[in-house]
């Protein structure tokens, strides 16, 4: 990026704290999924720029919802720490808010089994 006079600005780094974006108002069954495994405890998350997640150990196989649910401010680490580290992931109030809306719509959460009923 160039300012005014040609010279050079560097980015700012954002942190996941600042990059929060409004919380999606509709989760796809993966985006569900992960969010209940946090809440149940099961998941860490990678203290960097781009968050890679983990379940049960195991590293979640689409990326991009871990980014997505990190910057929509669902999902944060329970504490900081160095860049890279491997630290347990908790829901934010609006990751626990967002399991509950679609907890409490049985419409929303039997759809699924009434389209393959």
């Amino acid at each position: 990026m160039y300012g005014p006079d040609s010279k050079l600005i560097p980015k700012p780094v954002i942190t996941m704290s600042e990059h929060n974006t409004a919380a999606p108002s509709v989760l796809n069954r993966r985006e569900l999924s992960v969010l209940r495994a946090t809440r149940n405890g099961r998941v860490h998350l990678t203290l960097s720029r781009e968050p890679e997640l983990f379940i049960d150990g195991l590293p979640l196989c689409d990326q991009s919802t871990a980014y997505a649910l990190v910057r929509a401010g669902l999902v944060h680490p329970v504490r900081p720490g160095s860049v890279g580290e491997r630290v347990p992931a908790m829901l934010t109030p609006d990751g626990a808010t967002a399991i509950d809306a679609i907890g409490s719509d049985s419409a929303a959460r039997n759809s699924w089994s009434a389209r393959y009923a």
